[in-house]
């Protein structure tokens, strides 16, 4: 007896396999667009997200940069830091380190306050250790890493100034308010950078 396949069961197959093909591609192409589709809306929402995350982060930022302006002329009326600037007085000294870390303490962007007297050579920070040499201030970190910078070219400037300082495996950001080189003293803030990465960090995600 002969075996096979006849000629109407070959057709039937023939047209099985050429609508399963043709199904399969629009299956396909289906879940293409469909996906095409899911990730425009995604990238739209997670753009729309981030952008409000970073207006909100904006807003803090500028509110934080007020207070340092605000603190800024707080700390230039303040009459007992001044008078540390020209005394060489222990009893301001501790009056002016509990004032200056007020100052530090009522912001998150504050590391640190620094005063420098050129009257008397002392410098007073609330959290970082700074010390000076012929007007050239040193910040030395917890592990003995340090930053050594001369204050001298920001100082005259017509507005507050962001400065990178980097060195030694140690790295600050520093804001200059306007300060004068024939003034008797300079202050500045050292800002907490990890404010900045942590902030910027949440706009991130893993996709």
């Amino acid at each position: 007896m002969k075996l096979g396949i006849n000629r109407k069961t070959s057709t039937f197959l023939k047209y099985l396999i050429s609508y399963f093909l043709i199904f399969s591609v629009l299956i396909l192409c289906f879940f293409m667009i469909l996906r095409s589709q899911l990730t425009k809306a995604y990238t739209a929402g997670q753009a729309e997200r981030v952008a409000s995350q970073m207006e909100a982060m904006v807003a803090h930022l500028n509110s934080e940069l007020w207070f340092l302006s605000n603190s800024e002329r707080l700390i230039s009326q303040n009459s007992d830091i001044i008078l540390t600037v020209y005394l060489s007085d222990s009893k301001y000294w501790a009056i002016t380190h509990r004032e200056l870390t007020q100052y530090a303490d009522s912001s998150s962007l504050i590391d640190s306050i620094a005063l420098f007297s050129r009257n008397t050579g002392q410098v007073f920070s609330t959290r970082e250790y700074i010390t000076q040499s012929n007007g050239v201030l040193t910040i030395t970190n917890a592990a003995q890493k340090k930053v050594t910078f001369d204050p001298q070219p920001y100082m005259n400037g017509s507005a507050g100034q962001l400065i990178w300082l980097q060195g030694d495996a140690s790295r600050y950001l520093l804001w200059f308010p306007v300060n004068r080189s024939e003034a008797s003293y300079l202050f500045f803030y050292i800002l907490d950078t990890r404010l900045f990465q942590s902030q910027l960090n949440s706009l991130l995600s893993n996709e």
